[in-house]
């Protein structure tokens, strides 16, 4: 019998051990050093965290799950803090690297490809494209990570928190606010496919900095890409701002202007065309990773500003509020080339052949305003600590886009000559949509938390009302009777949980909650065959766990089973072909397991380990109950250790290592979960070495990372191989 350990069991056992062993270690030095903090900002309310509330890679409470600042071992449900220090170890430079050692949360995305919102994320496995949030307002817009200070993972359904949100969970971004102390910070960082990066932040107070302070940013990143042809210029303008304009109230405004010029990537594994039995469909073995049938033409030039206005006011120490306004504007402007994924191969030559479809956006358009206010009351009677929370929000949006479309001659991908990109002649591209969207929304979110029992019990209570009122206009139809279509839709969400701490730092929690997202104005896939929206896609789920804290700033995680059920996702209407009706539904179910410990003043380790059994358990399409879920690993695991040198010569040096295990997935949302088409599982090891020191006068930094270390072929996700080892360095100064 072989009892050999699960690679993914393999890296948590390390997780373990390293703690094990070193908790007597910090029993003698229970105090780490305090790591080197910028000063507090201006004003900190109910309604804001900061860095200076965190120790390394571990923070000890959040604003997800209540919108206001409550401690995570009391909070009963599923939330994870990715920290600044940590995002800043790992190098990562977008969300996917941000929560690539975050278990559980799975990028959709492939390496170089277009993506516009940079939020293509599978949490609990379950696909999460609508649930990323940049300070508490729902955001689809690139958020870089010069501006963001921790990022915040509510896993389960959690509407009464995020609104419109799919059942998998919600990424809120916490960008960073300025300090009281002036600052410059000036760094470069080049790396292999002659990627540079280069970045400047200025932070200054204002007067004598009681008052006002304020922060910017500046990056701009010059890539290349493991692809022919492709690579992306992104240049980067922030600022942040503080005003405290009385002992009571203070202004918060944040600002990002990014520009991004891609040349993509095609990083979809191709299928073969063979077909065994009818029922095994194969990956294209042999295909050259270089590849890339996008040519030298395809381009996507994206402009966003994203902005918010925040104000905060306490009454007093029982009542504050919370008002304010996130806009967000992106001018698009893209041509691509996609089409099937099958590889044609012929019965003469012999050749293989990657088929061509160009789609062409001139003018996609679109903006959103989202205004929100919320009151907080703090009680206290007969015992029970009470917290209230009252909100409202409301969202308006519109969009234009224009889309044309062409069937081009396929590549020859075996010919060694320069093949035949060319993309035609705009003009003679066909229409395929030229639509326009306005989208409002509303919603009013009451929730109450009860502290109980000396402080040893939390209860947490929520309910959400919202509602979606919408019009499609689609100009390319001549018939102005079925040019328009509105449409106006309504849900309830609520949420229940319940911690009890079992000794002072171990608490044992469980909780219920609901979710729901309306269904997209835009897509063809929202409505009956009577033009009527369908239903909002609803979700719901259980949440059994158990957290700790072991001698407070020591040791913390957490170990949770799950289950969520997502209904009402839009289905082929067996009766009417061409529409669809609200009747499909999907399962995940799993365990979670998180571990995040500064064990000794010089070691920090962050593990996770999920199961996760995602599949579909209802369809009009009988043939597909049971699918797993695509990119969906059942086993993930995810271990980074990081060793900081604190006395003698070495003072200052880092050293860290990380190692990512997933287990096979389904590779294609559309074809079974077929032995051919199972993306086979991978073991990835990063590692990084750095170097702090005071140079004159000035703090001075070196960094050499890499990823992929041992230079695997593996498939990252469903629609892309990962890259190869890849080695950066980078410097920086401080002054």
């Amino acid at each position: 019998m072989n009892t050999s350990l699960h690679p993914a069991t393999r890296v948590m056992s390390l997780a373990a051990a390293l703690a094990a062993l070193s908790l007597p270690l910090s029993a003698q030095d229970s105090t780490p050093a305090p790591l080197d903090k910028e000063e507090e900002v201006v004003m900190l309310s109910e309604f804001q965290v900061t860095a200076a509330a965190e120790d390394g890679y571990r923070a000890t409470n959040a604003l997800s799950g209540t919108r206001f600042k409550t401690d995570l071992i009391d909070l009963p449900k599923a939330v994870d803090v990715i920290t600044e220090e940590f995002i800043a170890d790992i190098g990562a430079l977008d969300m996917y690297d941000a929560l690539r050692f975050t278990g559980g949360v799975e990028s959709n995305g492939a390496s170089g490809t277009d993506d516009v919102t940079g939020n293509n994320f599978v949490l609990r496995g379950i696909s999460a494209q609508t649930t990323t949030y940049r300070n508490g307002y729902r955001s689809f817009g690139r958020t870089d990570p010069i501006m963001v200070q921790r990022i915040e993972v509510i896993r389960g359904p959690s509407s009464v928190f995020s609104g419109p949100i799919e059942p998998g969970g919600t990424i809120n971004i916490i960008t960073k606010r300025p300090t009281k102390k002036e600052l410059v910070i000036l760094k470069a960082r080049y790396g292999t496919y002659d990627r540079f990066r280069s970045e400047a932040v200025y932070n200054t107070p204002i007067g004598d900095g009681k008052k006002a302070a304020v922060r910017f940013a500046l990056a701009h990143e010059d890539f290349g890409h493991m692809q022919d042809f492709a690579g992306h210029k992104k240049t980067v303008f922030g600022m942040a701002a503080d005003y405290k304009v009385s002992e009571k109230g203070a202004f918060s405004y944040d600002f990002q202007y990014l520009q991004m010029f891609t040349q993509p990537a095609a990083g979809i594994p191709y299928l073969n065309s063979s077909v065994t039995n009818s029922s095994i469909i194969g990956l294209e073995p042999d295909v050259r990773r270089t590849f890339n049938r996008q040519g030298p033409d395809a381009y996507s030039d994206n402009i966003q500003i994203q902005t918010n206005l925040d104000y905060v006011h306490t009454f007093s120490d029982t009542f504050s509020l919370h008002a304010g306004v996130y806009y967000r504007v992106q001018d698009l402007k893209r041509l691509l080339v996609g089409g099937s994924t099958r590889i044609t191969e012929s019965t003469v030559t012999g050749r293989r052949t990657a088929a061509r479809v160009a789609t062409y956006e001139p003018n996609a358009v679109s903006w959103v305003v989202t205004p929100q206010i919320y009151l907080l009351g703090k009680f206290n009677y007969a015992g029970i600590d009470h917290s209230a929370i009252v909100g409202y929000d409301y969202s308006y949006s519109h969009s234009r886009n224009d889309i044309f479309q062409a069937t081009l001659p396929g590549i020859d991908i075996d010919n060694a000559a320069p093949a035949d990109y060319s993309l035609g002649n705009f003009s003679s591209y066909a229409v395929n949509e030229l639509r326009r969207t306005k989208d409002s929304e509303q919603g009013v979110s009451v929730s109450n938390t009860f502290g109980f029992w000396n402080g040893r019990a939390f209860f947490l209570q929520g309910f959400r009302f919202g509602s979606v009122d919408g019009t499609r206009e689609r100009l390319e139809i001549a018939d102005p009777t079925a040019r328009t279509q509105s449409a106006k839709n309504s849900a309830t969400a609520q949420s229940y949980g319940l911690s009890i701490r079992l000794v002072d730092r171990i608490s044992a929690f469980v909780s219920y909650s609901e979710s729901f997202v309306p269904q997209s104005i835009g897509a063809n896939t929202s409505y009956d065959y009577l033009g009527n929206l369908l239903d909002p896609i609803s979700g719901e789920g259980w949440d059994v766990g158990l957290k700790f804290d072991i001698k407070e700033g020591v040791l913390s995680g957490s170990l949770v089973a799950f289950d969520i059920t997502r209904a009402n996702a839009p289905t082929p209407d067996p009766d009417f072909p061409g529409y669809f009706i609200a009747d499909a539904e999907s399962q995940a179910r799993g365990v979670e397991f998180n571990l995040n410990g500064r064990l000794t003043k010089n070691i920090q380790v962050v593990g996770s380990y999920a199961y996760i059994d995602a599949k579909i358990t209802q369809d009009t399409r009988a043939e597909r109950i049971g699918w797993r879920s695509s990119n969906v690993p059942r086993h993930q695991s995810t271990v980074w250790v990081n060793y900081s040198f604190r006395d003698g010569w070495t003072k200052g040096l880092k050293a860290s290592l990380g190692v990512i295990y997933k287990a096979n997935r389904r590779g294609n949302n559309t074809l079974a979960d077929l032995p051919g088409l199972q993306l086979p599982g991978y073991t990835r090891y990063d590692g990084r070495l750095g170097y702090e020191k005071k140079m004159w006068g000035k703090k001075v930094g070196f960094n050499l990372s890499a990823q992929n270390i041992t230079d695997i072929d593996y498939q990252a996700s469903a629609n892309g191989y990962g890259e190869p080892c890849t080695v950066t360095g980078t410097v920086s100064v401080q002054f």
